[in-house]
């Protein structure tokens, strides 16, 4: 959890009043929400989620700089759920053709590692509350990622270049979109993404920022980062530990190298999830022991 204590900017200028927030309890949340982050395990709220939820959950255009591991993801997927929630089904769902989606909320990643982190975490928030979340990303066949998106998606987590492919496709338009989130936005932009952004704001059917929520989570707030939120964002309320966050690495993440021969690197894995056993905040920690175990076992080292 993070050491540092976060400050809220708003037009540049550090907001003094801090949220008064500490557990999820404490907000206005739907029942079925509430329900499924306690059975995930949620109640005290990391510094970032205790910051950005209040201007998120009013409807106020938002940015964190928060690293991995600092719970931003429950920190856009809670409001964006209980505002689904509250809102219900919207009414161009009755209208759409067959085979074509559109979401209500969509939220863009650089990797479709992210993609498969955000997907999960968001099947567990929307557990039994009819709504749909799908992911597409690239490196897969595209007719694989179709046969979800048919059949309808309220949530789409995408990395840019396999949405416009869909977009151009006509199988996934963007005219329903009330919440856009950009997630690693600093990444998005070393990877050479900032056109394909560009293209998807601007060039498709996507409502303009003014009728939009938009959210931003970076690592970084430099020059290229302000650039995209002022192109792609209202008036927004920003969350760091300084206006001008610095590149760095998380100092809660701690890092280190074990040796291992190649035939007992299985081996070491388990063993280094038996030690990170409740030290993590980590739903399947179970079920990786229990899997590299069972490929040391079967021998597949």
């Amino acid at each position: 959890m993070e050491t540092t204590k976060l400050k809220v900017f708003y037009q540049e200028r550090e907001i003094t009043e801090t949220s008064n927030l500490k557990s999820f309890s404490q907000l206005s949340l739907q029942e079925k929400l509430k329900s499924n982050l306690e059975n995930m395990g949620f109640d005290s709220m990391t510094p970032i989620q205790k910051e950005v939820l209040p201007y998120i959950m009013k409807g106020h255009d938002t940015i964190g700089c928060a690293q991995t591991g600092s719970g931003k993801t429950v920190s856009f997927l809670a409001p964006i759920v209980n505002k689904m929630l509250i809102d219900g089904p919207p009414e161009t769902d009755s209208q759409l053709p067959h085979g074509v989606s559109a979401p209500v909320a969509l939220i863009i990643v650089p990797t479709r590692e992210l993609a498969e982190q955000i997907y999960k975490e968001a099947r567990k928030i929307i557990h039994k509350t009819g709504i749909v979340v799908v992911k597409v990303y690239g490196g897969i066949p595209i007719d694989t990622q179709y046969k979800h998106i048919v059949n309808g998606c309220d949530i789409l987590v995408a990395t840019p270049g396999r949405l416009i492919d869909f977009i151009k496709r006509d199988t996934i338009v963007l005219n329903s979109v009330k919440f856009l989130v950009f997630d690693e936005a600093d990444r998005m932009l070393d990877m050479g993404f900032e056109d394909q952004l560009r293209e998807i704001v601007f060039c498709s059917d996507i409502p303009t920022k003014e009728k939009r929520i938009n959210m931003m989570f970076s690592a970084t707030f430099d020059k290229n980062v302000r650039d995209i939120a002022r192109m792609f964002m209202n008036d927004y309320y920003f969350v760091s530990k300084a206006y001008d966050q610095e590149n760095t690495a998380n100092e809660n993440i701690k890092q280190e190298l074990v040796y291992s021969e190649d035939n007992q690197k299985v081996l070491k894995l388990h063993e280094t999830l038996q030690k990170l056993k409740g030290s993590v905040l980590s739903n399947d920690i179970d079920s990786l022991i229990n899997f590299s175990l069972f490929r040391y076992q079967k021998g597949s080292r």
